[in-house]
C-alpha cells in the first residue's frame, strides 16, 4: 500500500514571488525547446540536450533570472515527454506544443533538498513542518498548491 502525505509551504510574499517566477521562467523555456523539437524533428531526450542545453543555459538575456543546469535538463525532459505522448509518425508534421505559463515544475532530487524543516531550492530555503521520518521517503514538490508531496510504501 502506498501512502502519500501532502504538506503545506509557508511562504513569504518575496518566496512566493520567487516560485512564480521560477514557474513562469520554466514553461518560457520549456516553449523554446518546443520550437527546437519543432525544428528539428527531434524529441529524444539525449539528442535533444545535444541541440539545446548549452543555448537555453548561456544565452538567455542579462539580468533575468536563468535556471540551474539540472532545471534545464528538466525542461528538456518535460518537453520529452510532452512530445512522446503524441506518438508521432516519420510522416506526420509535429505539432507546437505550448505550454502555459503556470504549468507544473518538475523538481527531482538534484533540484531540491530537504533538511531540518525547510526546503532549499535554488533561490533559498522554504520553511515547513515536515516530520523528520518523512524526510527519507520520495518526494515531489506541487508549485500550484504550494505543497510537497510524500509518497512511502507501508
Amino acid at each position: 500500500m502506498i501512502r502519500t502525505v501532502s504538506i503545506k509551504l509557508s511562504t513569504t510574499p518575496e518566496q512566493n514571488a520567487s516560485l512564480v517566477q521560477l514557474q513562469e521562467l520554466f514553461n518560457r523555456t520549456c516553449n523554446i525547446v518546443a520550437l527546437i523539437v519543432m525544428k528539428q524533428r527531434c524529441w529524444n531526450r539525449v539528442s535533444l540536450h545535444k541541440h539545446c542545453y548549452n543555448r537555453i543555459r548561456f544565452e538567455q538575456e542579462n539580468g533575468q533570472l536563468r535556471l540551474g543546469s539540472q532545471m534545464v535538463c528538466n525542461v528538456i525532459r518535460t518537453v520529452c515527454d510532452a512530445y512522446k505522448v503524441l506518438k508521432i509518425k516519420n510522416t506526420k508534421n509535429v505539432p507546437r506544443i505550448v505550454f502555459k505559463q503556470r504549468s507544473s515544475v518538475h523538481f527531482d532530487k538534484r533540484t531540491y533538498s530537504l533538511k531540518d524543516d525547510a526546503i532549499s531550492l535554488e533561490f533559498g530555503r522554504i520553511s515547513t513542518s515536515i516530520p523528520a521520518r518523512w524526510m527519507r521517503e520520495r518526494s515531489r514538490i506541487d508549485l500550484q498548491k504550494r505543497t510537497v508531496v510524500f509518497q512511502s510504501r507501508s
